[in-house]
């Protein structure tokens, strides 16, 4: 992808579709694939600018400046493809919260349930002071 087609490319179906983690354990992995996806990107992106700025500073004349351009190229496309992924680590993150928030909900919800099936006499104290 170069710098004009992405925004044209990107779009609502880019969207990640959060029943695809079912569970947290794929909600953690997934986490740690693109960790581990933009921790190589970084990586990729220190080299080749090693080499760029290399090139720029005239200690390889063996090659041309076309070259040099496509190396930088390659660089922005680097971190776009970085950008990108860290986007979607974002979206992972908000699922993952979204879904941690539905099970304090329900947990909540449940509590409530019991506190409200008691009754009166029954409550102590505490019990009467969490269902408020």
């Amino acid at each position: 992808k170069t710098g004009e087609n992405y925004s044209k490319e990107r779009s609502q179906s880019d969207e990640i579709d959060a029943t695809i983690y079912n569970t947290p354990k794929l909600l953690n992995q997934e986490l740690l694939d693109l960790e581990i996806q933009i921790t190589g990107l970084v990586k990729q992106g220190v080299e080749m600018e090693k080499i760029i700025r290399k090139l720029m500073n005239g200690d390889d004349t063996n090659l041309d400046e076309r070259k040099d351009d496509l190396l930088i190229i390659h660089l922005f496309d680097l971190v776009e493809e970085k950008n990108e992924l860290l986007r979607k680590q974002s979206e992972v993150m908000l699922i993952k919260k979204g879904k941690r928030l539905e099970a304090e909900q329900a947990e909540c919800e449940k509590k409530v349930r019991v506190l409200l099936d008691m009754s009166e006499g029954n409550k102590t104290d505490s019990d009467a002071m969490e269902e408020e």
